[in-house]
């Protein structure tokens, strides 16, 4: 077992590791919101990647001060998709090309409510194929209730996402509200 320190000494509370197979790269997000990159995982001496700049430096602050979920990395579109937001305000969905650079960096918060009662508690989920991304929330745009927003993987900032209400709202919301996942049906469905 090895345990990697790292930099800016930031706690992981809320963010699972993600495994890039095909790379050997671990992503992982902290609870001041930066997202971090190590390499040879498996393969060699797992090592965090630090330096490079705006242009393709790692790690990157994506969202500062908040807590990031899990990451997703998507092999379609070389992304790296995080969310931060955990019951305090200031939710992101984020985008990142594997490559790194804040300059490369791509967030929105249309949608993505900002009280205290709302968060975004698990990590995005992607779908490749179709080139979407979903993120879980407790607190809908309208303030109606959980919901599922839904992005392309290549949205900008001002990108507004479809929405599917799962419930309404009662009064705070306090409970939280974790990604469900594909069934048969969904990966076996012509649409």
């Amino acid at each position: 077992m090895t345990s990697i320190a790292l930099s800016g000494g930031t706690a992981v509370t809320n963010s699972a590791p993600f495994y890039d197979y095909n790379d050997d790269v671990i992503y992982v997000g902290d609870d001041g919101g930066t997202l971090h990159k190590v390499t040879n995982a498996f393969l060699g001496t797992p090592a965090e990647i630090t330096g490079g700049g705006a242009a393709s430096g790692w790690p990157q602050a994506v969202n500062s001060g908040h807590v990031l979920t899990s990451p997703v990395y998507d092999p379609a579109s070389q992304n790296v998709f995080v969310a931060s937001g955990q019951l305090s305000g200031g939710h992101r969905l984020i985008r990142i090309p594997a490559t790194g650079g804040s300059s490369n960096v791509q967030s929105f918060t249309a949608g993505l409510t900002t009280g205290a009662s709302s968060a975004v508690a698990d990590a995005p989920l992607v779908d490749s194929q179709a080139a979407k991304v979903y993120v879980f929330v407790n607190d809908s745009p309208t303030g109606s209730g959980a919901a599922i927003l839904q992005v392309p993987t290549n949205f900008i900032s001002t990108t507004t996402p479809a929405q599917q209400l799962l419930g309404q709202a009662s009064g705070t919301v306090t409970n939280v509200l974790y990604d469900g996942a594909f069934d048969n049906t969904y990966f076996t469905s012509a649409d």
